[in-house]
Formats: structure tokens, C-alpha cells, sequence
């Protein structure tokens, strides 16, 4: 009886497989008599009468198919309605399709097409990886520039486009290489500038610079102005006749600018509906900022149903409004512009919309719809982190004006009357932008918050630390205290950001006054201004250390020399001090271990060119304190730096060498026997051959008007999960530094916390040698 069931179970079983296969097999072919069907006659067709979306509505059934012209058809509708991601979609298939056919021409048109798409979405890697395997030509050249162009490597971009110039034959590649070229120059030549406001006033370098800036914006005008003639001798103007004119239209005078732009818009006029036309109409819109362009961008965007212009032209359109302080008009079209980002998952143009929303809540006096639009610009900004960095390191020159605000701008909104809630909120986004401000200037991904073993709120509260937090805002000046347990403080001072700014400059002159006492009345403001209006909940919660987060410039104030007039004593004298740069950067210390590697420069050598001869007692007293081994001089090559790293793999390194730290990594450095290891170098070193507890450099310093400077030191820290680094803010004599030194190392040989050997080494200085801040607060210690 059961085995008859069973049977009759098989049987019911098979019969349905048999019909389901019967069906999926039907469909097949089906969809195969389908394919044999379309008319492809009839989507040229569709295509020369700009049909794009009838194509994809025939075509997308097949979007699988084998025959490569459907991809090349889905892909150019697609691209044509700025849909990029699925045309480099169907370009990549179509492209593999020709290899399968061995159909050369094509695989290269194709590996062309993509890696210009591949720009234009913002990833110049891969269009670079692209354009690497294939042959040198006219076109990969002016790809390579394009992509260099937009990842932001500006004079190997200039060097590509001069490359295709000089074997380029086509008037409309010759038109796009000469705008290219143009646009280079001009964004070198304010890279330079951005370099030059970092450095002293007083450096050679700066001077250089100058130079070269000039020289590019020469350059950037001189190029700008042949393309403008080239479109000239045009009768049919096209896409790049009018790039042309809008590269040179910036540098007309007032009657020649309205002459041009008639002619410019004319020609739009005549241009296809496509997502290329969209383009150049906001970038129009950028140069003279009117309405009419924006709407002409928004029209056709909308016809083509291209999302990602929409959003782009509605948020546009809402900061023209914005601008004109027509509240509702500009609400409106800047709602619509998040509809369509959050549709694409566009989060940068999500940032900006959200970001925009939020100051038009504001200037309306809606704070809390403010408030949630800046928490989406926050939550898109995060999103898109890796992608700023990677894309394009010329974001890192459109950080202060693109990127900083939004962070400071949702800060102030929070600290107007901020609870407890805000303030935990407000450390998260301080915290945030300075992560993004360490991954702009190094552009990497510095930090990784998996790799602590122990919480940050733990640590402080085991270590007895109390946080304080600075905010600098425009108007204001911001003061958050974390105590041990957990509960914060605020107190806010009516200060402006110059004023405050003014002050922090006038006591870094006087620090370096031996031979007066002048520094003393700064010392003493900012210790009322920063300690005294929590002293006595430092006292009640038992507090033993100081953590500073500070911003701004006051990371480049020494806060050991903060001075108490009432107990006559520094601050120094009270706690010991450490830094960081958030409390999401905050490690455990691990017990520090022998050997220590010691490596020093005695000798001048260029380029600075100043000797520092107690160096050599600095690092033979390491070595009669610490196990461990020391190069001097010719064993402190770079190459020699590398091989000992490679081989002894150190848990302290001692460098006591000159060095730079400014606000950019390319100039910040330190100086080895025979040549400079750049910040990026050492970084990389550091990483693959060192697993440090204690980092030293005892001889550098940092450019005191620069708040960046102070980047390049604890981002090393930070990058390589350091959990001590001491450097020094300005250079101390070094016969004062190997004292110092030597008294840091042996309190820490007597089991003393680095934080804590520190304040002994500064006590000492001071007491017994001279109280004068100058000899001994420039030691900085970045760590807990």
C-alpha cells in the first residue's frame, strides 16, 4: 500500500516538473523568436529622431541578448539620457560581446567610450586603468588628461594634452583638448595658491610659487583664447565650439561677455535634447548664474527624464531663489531636487540638496525641519567618503567651501541650546570633520574604528580623563567638557573667530620673547577662557589627566603654558596633558617594551642646512637608558631608515632629525642623512614595517599660523593606530630638547605612562632651569 503511494507521489511530481519545463522552454524560445523580431532599421530610426526612450522601452526585454548593437543602442539611450551607470553597463557588455567576435575596432571604440563615461561618473582610476593597455593615440592621450584632469593631477594633465596637441589633426578634438588644456592650467594655477597661503610669509618657496602661479594663469588665458578663435573659423557651431566660448567667455569685458553669451544661447537652442546639452547649460548657469539657464538645463533634463540633472537643475534652481531670499520658490524646487537624488541614490547631490534645505529652514526660522535636513546632509556625507577621496584629489582644494560648512553650519544649529542628546550629537560631527579633514589632507582612508580594543568612554573613565572639547564658530567660541563618567558641559563665549584667532597669534609671538615675560597675560586669558569655568567639576570628579580636542588654531597653542594667576602655577603643574584630534580616535596604551630604535642627524645637511650637535648626546643617552640601537648622521640614509624598519620592525622609534609639518603633505617632511622622507613616504613605511606603542620626533617643528599643520603629525598617529607620538610645536633648542628627552625616557623606564613622564620631564624644566614656556611647552603628545 505505501509503496503504491509513493508511486502515485512520483508520478504526480515528475508531471509537474514536465509542465514546468515545458513552460520555461516555451518562454525561451519565445523570447529567441522575439529577438529575431526587432526591427533594427526601425530603432535607427528611433534613434535619429531622438527616441531614446521608446529604444530602452523595445530593447530591455532583451537587455540580455548576444547581439552586441542592442547593447551599443540600450547603452547610447542610456548615456544620451544621462542614465551613465547602466550605459557603462551596457557599453562593458557590448564591448565583451566584440571580444567574443575578435572584432578589434570595436573593443577599442568601445574601451574609448567607456573610459570617457567612467570620468564623467567620477571614477578616473578606473578610466586610467582602461586606457593603459591600450596603444598610445590622439585619444587615449587626451583621455588620460581628462581623467588626470578630473582626479585632480593637474600638471600630468597638462603634460598628456600637450602630448595629443602636437599629433591631433581633427578642428573639433583640437577645440576640446585647447578647453581642457585651458581649464588645467587655471585649476593648477589655484592649487598653488592654496599651497602658497600655507607657508610663511618669509619662505623662498613662497616666492616660487608666485611665480608659477602666474605662469599658469598666463597659460589658462592664452589657451583659452586660441580655442575661442578656432570655434571661429566654425560655420556649424557643436558641443565643443561652445565649450570653447564658455572657456574664454569669463575673461571678456562686460559688452563682449553679453555679445558672446546671445551667441552661446542661440547655439544651445539648436542643440540636441541630450544629457551633454543639460551640461553645458549649467555650466553656463555657473558662470553667470541667471535663471534662464538653470530652467533651459531643468527642460530638457526633464524631457529626457534624466534624474541625475534634475537634481542637479532643481538644486540649482532652489539656490538661485535661495539667493533672491524667495523662501518658498526655493523650498520647493530644492525638495524636488532630493526627490530625484534620493531616486538615483545620489548622495553628493543628496549632501548639497539636504545641506541647502537646511539653511533655507533656517533662514525661515524653522530649526527643527533645519535640523533634520542637517542630519541627512551629515548621513549623505558619510556615505560618500570613500568616493571624495578616491575620486578626485581635487576635492581636497573645495573642502572649506564645499565640505566644512556643512559639518559647521549643523555644529552651530546644535550648540544654539543644546541637551545632552545634541551634545552627544555634536561630538559625533566634530568628529566627522576632523576624519574627513585628516582623509582630505592625506587623501586616504585613515581610520578605522574596528581596530580599537577598548572604547574610548572606557579608557577615560579607567584613566580618570576629563575632555575638552573647543568648537570655533564664526561668532562664537564653544567649550565641551567630558567628564570621566560620561557627563558633558558646555559653556559657550561671545567671541568671534578673528578676534579669537588674533589673540591665539598674539601669544604665540610673545612665547617666543626669552627674554620677557609677555607671554604671561595670553597665558592667562586663555586659561580663564578655556580651564577656570570648570575647575571645580574637574576637582568634584576626581579628574587626573586633561585630553584636548582643540580646533582651529588653538591645536597649535601649547596648552601645558596655560597659566593660573590665582595659584601662580601652569597648567602643566596640575595635570598631565595629552591631545588628540576627536574621541573617536582615542586607543589604549599598551605597556611599553624594549628595544628602542634611535635615529638622529647631527651634521648640517641641505636643505636646511643647520646643525644639531647634541643630537648625539640626545640619542647616546636613549641608549644607556633604553635597550635598543642608534644610527647617527651616514647611518640615517633614508635607504638605511628603510632596511632598519624592514628588519628590526620597532615598537619605539626616536627620530630626532629636522622636520616640517605644514598644512599640506606634500611639504611636510622629515630631513635623513642624504635625502627628505616625505610625509606620504614615512606613512607608507610606517605602515607596512613598524607596529609602534611610542613614536618621538624631537626635532620639528609645525607651521604656528596654520591649523592644518598639526594634521600631518597626528594623522601619522592616528593612520597607524600610534597610541603615544610626542613631536614638539616649534623647534627647541636642541641642547633643551636632549634634556627633555632624556628625562622623558627615564621616567617612562620607571613604568610612567608617556602622558605622565611628559608632565614630570616639563615640571622639571621648569623648576630647575627656566620657567619661560619657550625651552619646554612645545612638547606636544598626541595619545591619551
Amino acid at each position: 500500500m505505501k509503496i503504491k503511494l509513493i508511486k502515485k507521489r512520483i508520478k504526480k511530481i515528475v508531471f509537474y516538473v514536465f509542465i514546468f519545463y515545458s513552460v520555461l522552454i516555451s518562454n525561451i524560445l519565445t523570447q529567441f523568436s522575439a529577438l529575431g523580431q526587432v526591427d533594427l532599421e526601425f530603432i535607427k530610426q528611433l534613434y535619429q529622431q531622438g527616441k531614446y526612450g521608446e529604444i530602452i522601452e523595445q530593447l530591455s526585454p532583451y537587455e540580455d541578448s548576444n547581439n552586441p548593437l542592442f547593447q551599443e543602442y540600450l547603452a547610447s539611450s542610456y548615456e544620451t539620457r544621462g542614465q551613465l551607470d547602466l550605459a557603462i553597463f551596457h557599453w562593458i557588455k557590448a564591448r565583451q560581446l566584440y571580444e567574443q567576435q575578435q572584432n578589434e575596432n570595436k573593443v577599442t571604440q568601445l574601451k574609448l567610450v567607456q573610459a570617457q563615461l567612467e570620468i564623467e561618473v567620477g571614477n578616473p582610476q578606473k578610466a586610467l586603468l582602461l586606457l593603459q593597455q591600450m596603444p598610445i593615440s590622439v585619444s587615449t592621450q587626451a583621455l588620460v588628461g581628462n581623467a588626470l584632469l578630473v582626479w585632480g593631477e593637474y600638471e600630468q594633465a597638462i603634460s598628456s594634452f600637450e602630448k595629443a596637441l602636437k599629433e591631433v589633426q581633427e578642428t573639433n578634438v583640437t577645440l576640446s583638448l585647447l578647453s581642457n588644456l585651458s581649464q588645467a592650467y587655471e585649476k593648477n594655477a589655484l592649487r598653488l595658491k592654496q599651497k602658497q597661503q600655507l607657508l610663511r610669509n618669509d619662505s623662498a618657496e613662497k616666492q616660487l610659487l608666485e611665480v608659477e602661479i602666474i605662469e599658469n594663469e598666463t597659460l589658462a588665458k592664452t589657451t583659452a583664447n586660441q580655442a575661442w578663435q578656432l570655434a571661429q573659423t566654425l560655420n556649424q557651431p557643436n558641443y565643443n565650439t561652445i565649450r570653447a566660448w564658455l572657456t574664454w567667455l569669463p575673461y571678456l569685458n562686460d559688452q563682449e561677455q553679453a555679445k558672446t553669451l546671445k551667441k552661446v544661447k542661440t547655439a544651445l537652442k539648436k542643440l540636441p535634447p541630450t544629457h551633454q546639452t543639460v551640461v553645458l547649460w549649467i555650466n553656463l548657469a555657473d558662470i553667470i548664474d541667471e535663471e534662464e539657464s538653470i530652467i533651459e538645463a531643468n527642460n530638457i533634463a526633464d524631457t529626457l527624464n534624466d534624474y541625475q540633472s534634475l537634481a542637479i537643475a532643481k538644486r540649482k534652481l532652489g539656490h538661485y531663489f535661495e539667493s533672491q531670499q524667495q523662501y518658498p520658490l526655493a523650498l520647493a524646487y530644492t525638495q524636488e531636487a532630493i526627490k530625484y537624488a534620493n531616486a538615483q541614490l545620489a548622495y553628493e547631490q543628496l549632501y548639497r540638496a539636504s545641506w541647502q534645505e537646511a539653511r533655507i529652514y533656517e533662514a525661515i526660522g524653522e530649526k527643527k525641519e533645519a535640523e533634520l535636513a542637517y542630519e541627512q546632509a551629515f548621513y549623505s556625507l558619510n556615505r560618500i567618503r570613500n568616493k571624495l577621496i578616491s575620486a578626485s584629489r581635487d576635492v581636497q582644494f573645495d573642502f572649506q567651501q564645499e565640505v566644512e560648512p556643512v559639518y559647521r553650519n549643523y555644529l552651530s544649529l546644535l550648540l544654539e541650546n543644546p541637551t545632552q542628546k545634541h551634545l552627544d550629537t555634536v561630538t559625533q560631527v566634530f568628529d566627522s570633520l576632523q576624519l574627513s579633514q585628516l582623509e582630505n589632507f592625506f587623501q586616504d582612508n585613515c581610520f578605522n574604528e574596528s581596530d580599537r580594543e577598548m572604547e574610548a568612554s572606557e579608557i577615560l573613565k579607567e584613566k580618570q580623563v576629563a575632555v575638552i572639547n573647543t568648537i570655533i564658530l564664526p561668532n562664537s567660541l564653544h567649550t565641551i567638557v567630558r567628564l570621566p563618567q560620561g557627563d558633558k558641559y558646555h559653556l559657550k563665549q561671545n567671541i568671534t573667530s578673528k578676534e579669537l584667532n588674533q589673540k591665539i597669534e598674539e601669544w604665540q609671538k610673545d612665547l617666543f620673547q626669552v627674554t620677557t615675560n609677555n607671554y604671561l597675560n595670553s597665558s592667562q586669558y586663555f586659561y580663564d577662557l578655556l580651564i577656570s569655568p570648570f575647575e571645580d567639576r574637574f576637582t568634584q570628579a576626581k579628574v587626573e589627566q586633561l585630553l584636548f580636542i582643540n580646533d582651529g588654531l588653538l591645536k597649535n597653542l601649547p596648552m601645558s603654558a596655560l597659566y593660573d594667576s590665582k595659584k601662580q602655577e601652569f597648567l602643566i603643574e596640575k595635570y598631565p596633558i595629552s591631545n588628540n584630534l576627536g574621541e573617536k580616535f582615542i586607543i589604549n596604551s599598551p605597556k611599553l617594551q624594549s628595544p628602542v630604535i634611535a635615529f638622529g642627524l647631527a651634521e648640517s645637511r641641505p636643505p636646511i642646512n643647520q646643525s644639531l650637535p647634541n643630537v648625539t648626546n640626545e640619542l647616546q643617552e636613549i641608549k644607556n637608558i633604553w635597550e635598543g640601537n642608534t644610527y647617527l648622521d651616514q647611518e640615517f640614509t633614508k635607504e638605511g631608515f628603510i632596511e632598519i624598519l624592514k628588519t628590526q620592525r620597532p615598537q619605539i622609534l626616536h627620530i630626532a632629525t629636522h622636520g616640517i609639518f605644514t598644512g599640506v603633505s606634500e611639504t611636510t617632511y622629515l630631513q635623513s642623512y642624504d635625502q627628505i622622507i616625505d610625509l606620504n613616504d614615512f606613512d607608507e613605511l610606517l605602515q607596512r614595517y613598524a607596529n609602534l606603542s611610542l613614536l618621538t620626533l624631537s626635532a620639528c617643528e609645525t607651521a604656528t599660523g596654520n591649523e592644518k599643520a598639526v594634521l600631518g603629525l597626528a594623522g601619522v598617529a592616528i593612520k597607524q593606530g600610534i597610541p603615544n607620538t610626542l613631536g614638539t610645536l616649534w623647534q627647541v633648542q636642541d641642547q633643551i630638547s636632549a634634556r627633555i628627552i632624556k628625562q622623558f625616557y627615564q621616567n617612562l623606564e620607571q613604568n610612567m605612562p608617556p602622558v605622565k613622564a611628559l608632565q614630570v620631564a616639563q615640571v622639571r624644566e621648569l623648576e630647575n632651569i627656566s620657567q619661560h614656556p619657550r625651552s619646554w611647552a612645545a612638547f606636544l603628545l598626541i595619545g591619551t
